[in-house]
């Protein structure tokens, strides 16, 4: 997978080792519904538009709420980075 097709949001998701037992932790204690559009966007590549018709929602809604829900992953990140 190369880094540079992915958009920022979506460069969170390549991470090394260390991390990803963190960021699964922190996916983990997500709600459902975001843990819902995080795995429809990021593992089965759905776009927001296909996203917005299986979830029944406005494309825009879809599109806020990964880049919020990327932004709540990244702010634990570094919130609970070891020193």
């Amino acid at each position: 997978l190369d880094s540079t097709s992915l958009s920022e949001e979506e460069n969170i998701l390549l991470i090394n080792d260390e991390d990803k037992e963190r960021v699964q932790k922190i996916i983990s204690n997500l709600s459902e519904d975001k843990k819902t559009i995080l795995w429809l966007r990021t593992v089965e590549e759905y776009s927001n538009n296909e996203i917005a018709t299986i979830l029944k929602l406005p494309v825009g809604t879809v599109r806020s709420r990964f880049h919020y829900i990327i932004e709540e992953i990244k702010k634990k990140l570094k919130k609970d980075e070891p020193s």
